[in-house]
């Protein structure tokens, strides 16, 4: 049996380096395109292009006022509050959820007492509450 283990451990030196190269340039053909630059981009605004078209005019809204935190008018949601406010806060991001934050994004009018409307697109709202 002593003489089966350099065998095997023989095969295992020549063979592991050629599957791990093996392994890498397969890794590195579905992360880069053919021009060297990445397949995909896992950062901020990763995936924009999936987000539906109110809540990317929401996004747009923090951003273009420079706000760094803000909360959800949850009145203006309905039946998808679950859905609008996490698609929210991950396409917002680094853009913070913040439940004591001043800036309230609402997907529609609001009438709060101390809140003033700041920004507005289509019937996406940006107020900033006392």
């Amino acid at each position: 049996m002593t003489s089966v283990r350099p065998f095997f451990k023989a095969i295992l030196v020549l063979i592991a380096p050629a599957l791990f190269l093996a392994l890498l340039v397969s890794i590195k053909g579905a992360v880069l395109r053919a021009d060297g630059k990445p397949a995909f981009w896992l950062g901020p605004r990763a995936g924009e292009a999936e987000i539906l078209g109110p809540i990317k005019l929401g996004i747009d809204l923090l951003r273009k006022n420079g706000v760094a935190d803000y909360r959800l008018n949850y009145g203006a949601f309905g039946d998808y509050q679950i859905l609008w406010e996490q698609r929210t806060i991950e396409g917002a991001w680094p853009i913070r959820f913040l439940a004591t934050s001043p800036h309230v994004l609402s997907f529609g009018p609001m009438d709060q007492p101390g809140c003033r409307a700041v920004d507005q697109s289509d019937r996406i709202f940006l107020y900033v509450c006392n």
